[in-house]
């Protein structure tokens, strides 16, 4: 008899755990997920900003993963007179080792800047490895050396147009990149992106500027 109870509860205790998990823990996650949002929507309201909960542009094809319904929490607003785009952006990796299948989830802050025209393709980044480049002329885009040559021993330029791509980035923006505080970027269409890996979703609004602030200068800096 005893013997039977012991092994009752071996069976039961599983399920046990698993209401206590529902009926406690995903409650707190949904309340703490609902203040978070909250707390997003009242920022933009009181800073003349839009918040949505989500929301899928075509160029999330363009971002890491590739995840066209990776964007969480966003904030749309102006700044500088530009139309900017601050969203959280995450997707998932799965790896698997013997038994056991590991799933990451990788994040990531985009913020997207409105430019006053379309442009073909336009990507700037740190030196690629080799694979990175043999990928990129695949698909079409070559790189444009600017001439600069501490420019081009840390950065690459690509672009279906290396001549627009070079007319773009000039001086003041090469020297930007090269003394630190720019992220790599890419143009798509009419809108600058960038997309900086960060260790979870939007929690502080006040930092939204601070996110925004690289991208906004790359935009300013075009051309020039």
């Amino acid at each position: 008899m005893v013997s039977l109870i012991f092994l009752m509860a071996v069976l039961v205790l599983p399920f046990v755990v698993l209401i206590v998990v529902l009926t406690t823990v995903a409650p707190a996650v949904a309340r703490r997920e609902r203040a978070r949002t909250a707390a997003l929507h009242q920022w933009a309201m009181a800073n003349g900003w839009t918040f949505t909960p989500s929301c899928q542009p075509p160029w999330t094809a363009h971002l890491p993963g590739r995840n066209h319904r990776g964007l969480g929490a966003t904030l749309i607003g102006q700044i500088g007179g530009r139309r900017v785009i601050v969203s959280e952006y995450s997707y998932s990796t799965t790896s698997s080792s013997g038994d056991t299948t590991t799933t990451s989830t990788h994040h990531f802050i985009v913020v997207a800047v409105l430019l006053d025209r379309m442009h073909p393709p336009v990507s700037v980044r740190r030196t690629p490895g080799a694979l990175a480049v043999f990928a990129r002329k695949l698909f079409g885009q070559s790189p444009a050396p600017t001439g600069d040559p501490v420019f081009d021993s840390f950065f690459r330029i690509d672009s279906a147009d290396p001549n627009h791509a070079r007319s773009l980035v000039g001086p003041q923006l090469m020297h930007a990149h090269v003394t630190g505080g720019l992220p790599p970027w890419q143009i798509v269409g009419s809108e600058l992106l960038t997309c900086t890996p960060t260790s979870g979703r939007i929690h502080d609004p006040n930092l939204v500027f601070a996110y925004a602030g690289p991208t906004v200068h790359v935009a300013e800096l075009l051309g020039r």
